[in-house]
């Protein structure tokens, strides 16, 4: 059975919950089988189409867990299904955005070609995919805020890992649901406050976004430091 390609098998079962574990112990691990898992433990809350997804990646040696990735065609949605001593241990969904891919690669057209679609972000922003834990801040200077607006940026974290980069598209739609109350986009990836700089940062802290000192260096032209 090909890797980049799976034709899977109708549901199981459903649930809602978004990690499996599973007691089951199997003496060889399959592609195929950790597909079947996807498929028979999609959570009902995301609908019926639960067996529409190929298998990207894999990695872990032998004798350590092993992470197969599988992206879903139609939605905002991958599956991670780890194996571990030669069974299937857990089987965990979450958003599929487009900073977890390459752009220049099959698997990231796919996924801008997905986010080109309003079924897409209407996904989104009807389910809590992405936690405020995903995202670090860069909350404005006293100089920036001159004009009275205090504002701040949000930057996927694993876009920052990867690229370096912030993210320059609209991202309301990924967190709305955790931003303070009266925060607003204003412009891409930039939310503006209605309370002081201070206040600002401790509501993102309260909302469980992250403050990460190489991103705040980054855009305050500060130097970072490397032991943080």
């Amino acid at each position: 059975m090909s890797n980049s390609l799976l034709t899977l098998a109708p549901a199981c079962q459903s649930t809602s919950e978004s990690i499996h574990h599973s007691p089951n112990i199997m003496s060889k691990i399959t592609t195929e089988d950790c597909a079947k898992a996807v498929v028979a433990n999609f959570p009902a809350e995301y609908g019926s189409d639960s067996d529409n997804w190929k298998r990207i990646s894999k990695s872990g040696k032998k004798g350590e867990p092993i992470v197969r990735v599988f992206h879903h065609r139609a939605l905002p949605l991958q599956a991670l299904v780890t194996e571990e001593n030669g069974a299937i241990v857990n089987t965990k969904y979450k958003g599929l955005a487009p900073w977890d891919v390459d752009p220049d690669t099959p698997a990231g057209e796919a996924v801008s070609t997905m986010y080109g679609t309003n079924a897409c972000i209407e996904f989104i922003r009807a389910h809590d995919l992405f936690p405020p834990s995903d995202f670090c801040f860069y909350v404005c200077s006293e100089e920036e805020a001159d004009d009275g607006d205090v504002w701040y940026i949000l930057c996927p974290i694993a876009l920052l890992k990867r690229t370096g980069y912030g993210y320059t598209d609209q991202l309301d739609h990924f967190v709305l649901s955790h931003l303070p109350e009266n925060h607003s986009e204003m412009e891409e990836s930039t939310f503006v406050s209605d309370v002081g700089r201070e206040e600002t940062r401790a509501l993102l802290l309260a909302k469980g976004f992250v403050c990460d000192a190489k991103f705040e260096a980054q855009m305050s032209g500060a130097p970072a430091n490397d032991d943080e």
